[in-house]
């Protein structure tokens, strides 16, 4: 019988104290998180390159990992968790402290595995949000691109090949030279999506801060070029498992077919 992963580092809080998530947390956090799937909400460098101000805060339950979360556009706080121990015994604990903080009475991002089990269905209603369900793509169909079910992304690939003339190379964001490239790609991308819009903001944040992390963390980064010009980026953590885990993908927009072809030639370098 496998024994069931728990969290015990003693750096992290035990429930109901929490503390920021931090680079310092990497290594218990990332143990732990690996004896899971892997669910984008809980990717150890997606959530330290959102933390852009201090908001995933992160505790241990029974072993469990928790994490208070504020969605970043509706401001709303929230609790979830990943963990396969005593899970109802965490969703209870949770739901009351909820209420005591008089925050949202229901937990959010919790990932399949930890609600799977027939007592945990006999005790609390559970809903799939098809909102928040992770995209999982074959890397080998993205650079066969065989197939009718993908022939809109061959177009768009095929399009941007014959109008363009392109270079595209593995980049480090750590290179001085590339961080204003990065940055004023990121800012083109914002203006394009709508200046206003809080999505945005924070997301600029967030790759704000993978690039100011990025020489801690496991990553391929793949930069496409028009030119001189930065014109789609691609920022990629490396997982166990042959898994990679697509954090940033930023394109220029008035390029016709860029998004696509730079995921194709992301997939390439993975493959």
């Amino acid at each position: 019988m496998a024994t069931m992963p728990r969290l015990n580092d003693p750096k992290i809080p035990t429930f109901p104290a929490l503390k920021s998530i931090s680079i310092d947390d990497r290594q218990s956090l990332e143990k732990y998180i690996s004896s899971f799937p892997p669910y984008s909400d809980f990717n150890f460098m997606s959530l330290l390159t959102w933390n852009t101000d201090d908001c995933i805060l992160v505790s241990k339950l029974f072993g469990n990992l928790v994490i208070q979360f504020d969605d970043y556009i509706s401001r709303k706080t929230y609790f979830s968790f990943l963990g396969s121990k005593d899970t109802v015994k965490t969703c209870k604990t949770l739901f009351n402290e909820a209420k005591k903080k008089q925050i949202a009475s229901e937990l959010k991002l919790v990932p399949e595995t930890s609600v799977s089990s027939k007592e945990f269905k006999n005790t609390f209603e559970v809903l799939e949000d098809r909102d928040d369900f992770d995209y999982i793509f074959g890397i080998q169909e993205m650079v066969d691109l065989k197939g009718r079910h993908i022939r809109s992304k061959r177009n768009f690939i095929n399009r941007f090949k014959k109008n363009y003339e392109f270079t595209y190379k593995k980049i480090d964001l750590n290179d001085t030279s590339l961080k204003t490239s990065i940055l004023s790609l990121t800012k083109t991308w914002k203006v394009n999506k709508g200046n206003e819009a809080l999505s945005t903001k924070f997301e600029f944040k967030a790759i704000q801060n993978a690039i100011k992390y990025a020489s801690s963390l496991d990553i391929l980064t793949i930069g496409l070029f028009v030119g001189n010009e930065l014109i789609g980026i691609s920022i990629n953590n490396l997982l166990p498992d042959k898994y990679a885990m697509n954090l940033f993908e930023k394109a220029n927009s008035k390029y016709i077919g860029s998004y696509s072809f730079l995921r194709h030639i992301t997939c390439n370098y993975l493959l």
